[in-house]
């Protein structure tokens, strides 16, 4: 901490303990002085500044009370680990449970796409980002000490990462969670959710709206509190319950080969598949093996009277209309709201919800 051997205290608006603390809080906000490093004395903070104790100690006082130091009789004067959210140039843990050994477009593009959302905010305040876990890398609480952690991002958390979100929680970390969908866990956790319920909705009434009276919902993934498809289900149910439509369910059995499973429900169940005039998949590679599979049964349906949420190359390519969402938006919009924890003094509760947007294939 630099302090010039004769200070002049110049602003008699504020008080001079208050310049003095003005000066070392600075010193801190701009890592001047390091997190967990000991301040001088106060014998010798008075000497440098050229005032009493007394005054030290007021300024030392006031930076306690904003938390940016740690005092304790017996060991010193210390800059505190609350003084990390502070810092104007923030280090930010980010732990993406799902990201296997690159982050590129076609090897994770989900992952990749909302790193780069992360990485444009980082990069335009100067901000640092650091993986703290991956499929490939654990996490360590040594390794996260030792970074100077801000804030936590966590991406796409699993069942897993949950005994983390409590430690992270008893330790007052601040961390927000991107698509922690189980209501068992998000009650008070900060979190960015996609709104796949209310989409479903959506995309009910938009099938409704074109005159499609049956309408079904076809999903092969697995039925899992945390995952989108008990979401999409719920927000169908709700959707058919209001505009009374016959509610029209299809949970095909989960495992690794969706074309498969896909194909062979629609040979086995031809006839009743006949009845439908509209569909809505749970994913995208569901939605494309629908759409080849109704071709290879003779069944015409055009692209738009099948919608998936998310979508991929081949459904694009197909011409298969999609809610999907601005992943870069989210991960963008994920660590604003990090940010307003961070200024947050009443630390309230940051949880939003953001609805998947229709690309209609005919537009």
């Amino acid at each position: 901490m630099k302090v010039p051997e004769k200070y002049y205290y110049d602003t008699p608006e504020i008080p001079i303990y208050g310049q003095i603390a003005d000066i070392i809080r600075t010193d801190i906000l701009e890592s001047k002085i390091p997190v967990g490093k000991q301040l001088f004395s106060e014998d010798k903070l008075a000497n440098k500044f050229d005032v009493s104790l007394v005054t030290i100690r007021r300024a030392l006082n006031l930076l306690s009370e904003e938390k940016l130091i740690s005092r304790n009789r017996k060991k010193g004067t210390f800059v505190s680990k609350d003084a990390l959210k502070h810092l104007k140039h923030k280090n930010i843990g980010l732990i993406m449970p799902a990201l296997g050994a690159e982050l590129t477009l076609s090897q994770s593009p989900t992952n990749y796409l909302i790193f780069d959302g992360i990485q444009k905010f980082c990069f335009e305040h100067l901000w640092d980002i650091q993986i703290m876990q991956s499929k490939l890398q654990t996490f360590s609480w040594q390794r996260f000490e030792q970074s100077n952690i801000a804030g936590v991002i966590i991406a796409l958390p699993k069942r897993s990462t949950y005994e983390l979100i409590y430690e992270l929680k008893k330790r007052q970390i601040p961390f927000l969670c991107i698509n922690l969908h189980s209501e068992a866990i998000n009650k008070d956790v900060n979190y960015l959710n996609l709104d796949f319920y209310n989409t479903t909705i959506d995309a009910v009434q938009y099938l409704y709206n074109q005159g499609k009276k049956s309408i079904a919902l076809i999903n092969a993934r697995k039925l899992d509190e945390d995952g989108r498809s008990l979401h999409i289900i719920n927000g169908y149910k709700n959707a058919t319950e209001m505009l009374q439509l016959e509610e029209n369910i299809i949970n095909i059995p989960s495992d690794d080969n969706t074309s498969d499973r896909v194909r062979d429900f629609l040979r086995d169940n031809f006839q009743a598949v006949k009845q439908y005039d509209a569909f809505i998949a749970t994913a995208p590679d569901t939605a494309f093996e629908l759409f080849k599979g109704l071709e290879e049964c003779n069944i015409s349906l055009p692209p738009t009277s099948l919608i998936t949420l998310f979508e991929n190359v081949n459904t694009r390519a197909s011409g298969i209309t999609s809610y999907t969402p601005d992943i870069r938006d989210v991960g963008y919009k994920s660590i604003q709201l990090l940010n307003e924890l961070f200024n947050d003094k009443d630390k309230t509760l940051k949880q939003k919800e953001i609805k998947l947007q229709l690309r209609d294939s005919t537009i």
